[in-house]
């Protein structure tokens, strides 16, 4: 898990705590400006969304933007 984290924020330029949902979703979406799953609710005011596996999930071709495939 070690190794995964490293290099998720190799890629993001920045640390960040992957077992955090309000990190992740600050780096997806406003760091790296991921488009917004249209099933993404917003969380605490609107500049954060969820992550959840449903969320990140939801279409390969579009949202899948780990290497899920």
């Amino acid at each position: 898990m070690e190794e995964i984290e490293e290099e998720a924020q190799r890629l993001a330029g920045c640390q960040f705590n992957l077992g955090s949902s309000a990190e992740v979703s600050n780096i997806l979406f406003n760091v790296l400006k991921l488009a917004v799953p249209p099933n993404a609710k917003p969380l605490r005011g609107g500049k954060l969304y969820s992550t959840g596996a449903e969320v990140c999930f939801v279409s390969e071709s579009v949202y899948c933007w780990f290497d899920c495939c």
